[in-house]
């Protein structure tokens, strides 16, 4: 992993308000996502983000160490109906919200972020299809 996007997680993730402040930016960007979390608990959906990106800056890449939680994830998500089209504004939201909340990320480092989350996102397309 690029040594500028794992610093950038790391100050993400130090950040308190990372994630919480992420779902208030996702559900004014696309207002039409927040009908699909409408039931889930804000706090949870905080945790939930934050220990996928621990995640994500601890392992390099998709392995078996971690193909489990990443089968829960898109379980849930498919059972919410989610689509391909929501994590495409996901992901753009959370790459938009990166570059407001952490000052040092430089555009090298957004399109690191891009690239690397989109192999997390491509995968659990993929697990809806199979």
């Amino acid at each position: 992993m690029d040594a500028k996007l794992k610093q950038s997680i790391n100050r993400c993730l130090a950040d308190r308000e990372f994630a919480n402040d992420f779902y208030t930016y996702l559900f004014s960007e696309h207002p039409e996502l927040m009908s699909f979390f409408k039931h889930a608990d804000h706090n949870n959906l905080v945790k939930m983000l934050s220990t996928a990106l621990t995640r994500i800056n601890a392992i390099d890449k998709l392995s078996d160490e971690n193909f489990e939680y990443w089968m829960r994830v898109s379980g849930k998500h498919h059972s919410l109906k989610l689509t391909n089209t929501h994590y495409d504004k996901w992901k753009t939201a959370l790459i938009k919200h990166v570059a407001i909340k952490d000052s040092e990320a430089d555009p090298d480092t957004l399109l690191a972020w891009d690239h690397h989350i989109e192999q997390y996102i491509s995968y659990m397309k993929l697990l809806y299809t199979t």
